[in-house]
């Protein structure tokens, strides 16, 4: 068995170092380490301030003439900065052949009319002409009845009526029994009544009238008469109303109308007349009797 190790004792002072030796040949490198991870991306800078707008270089083209007569050249400036500055002339190419004519334009206003030339001479008055048939006597007066309404009456007789027989007319107003106005003539059997009227020869004439039976069995005659100065006569109209044809249900008015014959030569008046027919006790009212021109 090994006895207990003694005190170590003082170390002694250091030695000389000795020189140093050669450098050994470099170790194989070792593999690249793995890339580390991308830091975080700084926050972005202020933007820097705005420098000057720069100035555009300008074209201007238009045309010359050179010296030459007819012969033109275009003139391009370039115009920029300064020292930017050119000019040159490009000779003036051919002409073209002539564009299709247009479509012509609208017509301008009509322009003053001339002065009126002379008149001619005067051409020579033709033949006259026959004369015609109809003479101005001829022309409308209007209605030439007097008391046509028989509105007024001297005695029993309508004024301005002869009656061949004044017993045989009477006044009536009675409703029903007058067609326009307050009365009207009644006439009874045999009664004849009549107007004479001035007219001129070669005129027609419009003959009318209301009538209406006072009773079934009445009719009436009616006429217009052409006379001359001697009273000659001349049937220029006739209507014949037929007892049975005179009288409706009701006995109302009815109109009748007719025309002339023209007034023959040396006519001075036309007769309107009318001539009752009628059995026992039974008569026409008469009203509203028109005479006129045609």
């Amino acid at each position: 068995m090994a006895g207990p190790t003694g005190a170590t004792g003082a170390t002694g002072a250091a030695g000389v170092t000795g020189p140093t030796g050669a450098t050994g040949a470099a170790g194989v490198a070792g593999p690249t380490g793995a890339t580390g991870a991308t830091g975080p991306t700084g926050p972005t800078g202020p933007t820097g301030p705005t420098g000057p707008t720069g100035t555009a270089d300008t074209i201007a083209v238009g045309t010359t003439t050179t010296g030459d007569p007819g012969t033109e050249a275009a003139v391009v400036d370039f115009t920029g900065s300064p020292n930017h500055v050119f000019n040159f002339s490009i000779p003036r190419g051919a002409d073209g052949t002539a564009g299709a004519t247009g479509a012509t334009g609208p017509t301008g206003p009509t322009g003053p009319t001339g002065a009126q030339g002379l008149a001619g001479a005067t051409g020579a008055t033709g033949p006259t002409g026959p004369t015609g048939s109809c003479t101005c006597s001829c022309r409308s007066r209007g209605e030439l009845v007097v008391n046509g309404g028989m509105e007024s009456f001297t005695g029993t007789v309508p004024t301005s009526w002869t009656a061949n027989n004044k017993n045989l007319v009477s006044i009536v107003g009675q409703q029903g029994r007058v067609h326009s106005g307050s009365l009207a003539a009644n006439l009874n059997n045999g009664a004849v009544l009549y107007q004479d009227i001035a007219v001129n020869a070669g005129c027609y004439h419009r003959f009318s009238f209301f009538a209406r039976g006072e009773g079934s069995q009445v009719g009436v005659t009616a006429k217009v008469i052409y006379l001359n100065a001697q009273d000659q006569p001349t049937q220029g109209l006739l209507i014949q109303v037929r007892q049975q044809d005179m009288v409706a249900s009701n006995r109302v008015f009815a109109y009748y109308q007719g025309i002339t014959i023209a007034a023959p030569a040396g006519t001075v008046k036309a007769r309107i007349e009318f001539d009752v027919s009628a059995d026992g006790g039974q008569s026409m009212d008469l009203d509203d009797v028109s005479f006129s021109l045609a």
